[in-house]
């Protein structure tokens, strides 16, 4: 379902998706449902309005109401909850100013733990939308970026390969060695599992994780 405003995206989720799994659960033989996804929550936050005080408020308060149905939906009817969000670019304008004197700092460094990965060089330079409110309505953070490396889809399959113990003439080649981007996946933070990286690529067969 497309949800254009944030009054919508609430009905919704107060009215019809209740009703949706109801309405599927009362089928014969029906599978139930186990995930919903909401993709992607910042675009309903999007505004050129100047920022004041008041919008800042207003966008805690529907952050505050959607994590609120959401996570009643979870626990009501045992399913998984994956929201989409986007990044922004870091900008640390007072990165040089003593703890105690900027609430810009407090906030910043606050952003550093829950808003960003930070395992390899670069990670840092984005941080997750939506700021502090809406992290602490997660149970867990999960950060997919794009690093500046590459590798050669042959070395990737050779490797696949190899784990499958396949003989030579089972082994598959692509047509031309070509380089393909290194993707990060990272737990930011979770209640539920522990924080880890892992490199992996995305192939005509899907997804192939990288060994360290």
């Amino acid at each position: 379902m497309k949800t254009h405003e944030i009054p919508t995206l609430l009905q919704v989720l107060a009215r019809t998706f209740p009703a949706l799994i109801a309405k599927h659960a009362a089928q014969p033989g029906a599978k139930p449902v186990k995930l919903l996804v909401v993709d992607a929550l910042t675009e309903l936050f999007h505004s050129h309005d100047k920022v004041s005080s008041d919008m800042l408020s207003q966008r805690a308060k529907s952050l505050a109401e959607i994590s609120t149905l959401l996570h009643a939906l979870a626990s009501a009817h045992r399913i998984a909850v994956l929201v989409l969000n986007e990044v922004v670019d870091v900008v640390d304008r007072f990165s040089d100013a003593p703890l105690d004197e900027s609430h810009d700092l407090i906030y910043s460094e606050q952003a550093r733990w829950f808003s960003r990965a930070e395992n390899i060089p670069g990670e840092g330079r984005k941080q997750a939308s939506l700021g502090l409110v809406w992290a602490n309505q997660v149970n867990t953070r999960i950060m997919f970026s794009r690093t500046e490396r590459t590798a050669y889809l042959d070395d990737v399959q050779e490797r696949r390969a190899k784990r499958r113990r396949l003989d030579d003439s089972q082994k598959s080649h692509s047509i031309e060695a070509q380089p393909t981007r290194i993707r990060r996946m990272s737990v930011v933070f979770s209640s539920v599992a522990p924080l880890m990286s892992m490199d992996y690529i995305v192939t005509d067969e899907g997804i192939v994780t990288l060994p360290d």
